[in-house]
């Protein structure tokens, strides 16, 4: 009896573990998500607003902090084995966004500033600290967001340019209040489970944000 009760005891202590460990990993994806969307975000904004357009998208997007630790990058996505260092192919479930991230364009016009679309594949590198859990975000052994980017007048949803959307004129009048953005969004990561196998999770959303 004492057996039964202590096995159904252990499974079910292994299986709260499993569960909170699920809890944290998502808790953990949630917080670097919101960091990383809100970068990318503002930093689309002062390319429309300040920028209007004219530096080249791979220069502009490139080198974005996104809290400690955590920097996103205009380079080629990189895959890590479980000893952080071995650069391998990606997981196939990631081979579809791979493929994407490698093909789309990055705008839809002949430059970024006559555009009304863009988009943007961008790795993300972070440093583990001592000690990080394995299941969080922090720990990833490669990880990437893609963001798809629609210039709007939010009243109308009518398209607009890049160079024509800015909420301030080139002699600092607020105009065009009623301008934003349209951003979908994909965060892909990896990470390593307990039996030494390489997960890949993705998020998808989307957020609509004014100039």
């Amino acid at each position: 009896i004492l057996g039964v009760v202590a096995y159904s005891f252990i499974h079910s202590y292994n299986q709260m573990q499993f569960s909170q460990r699920n809890h944290q990993a998502g808790m953990a994806a949630r917080d670097i998500e919101q960091v990383i969307l809100s970068s990318l975000i503002q930093k689309q904004i002062n390319y429309i607003n300040i920028n209007r357009c004219t530096s080249s998208i791979a220069t502009y997007f490139n080198n974005v902090s996104a809290g400690a630790g955590t920097n996103i990058l205009n380079a080629p996505l990189a895959f890590r084995n479980l000893d952080r260092v071995t650069i391998i192919s990606p997981p196939a479930s990631a081979n579809n966004a791979v493929q994407r991230c490698n093909a789309m364009a990055r705008y839809n016009g002949s430059t970024a500033a006559n555009s009304t679309t863009h988009y943007h594949c961008l790795r993300i590198d972070t440093t583990m600290p001592a000690g990080a859990a394995r299941h969080t975000f922090i720990t990833n052994l490669g990880a990437f967001v893609e963001l798809f980017v629609r210039i709007r007048d939010l009243a109308t949803n009518a398209a607009l340019t890049c160079s024509t959307a800015a909420v301030k004129n080139t002699s600092g009048v607020t105009t065009n209040l009623g301008n934003g953005i349209d951003v979908l969004y994909n965060l892909h990561w990896t990470l390593p489970n307990s039996t030494g196998k390489i997960l890949y999770k993705s998020k998808v959303g989307s957020v609509r944000v004014a100039l």
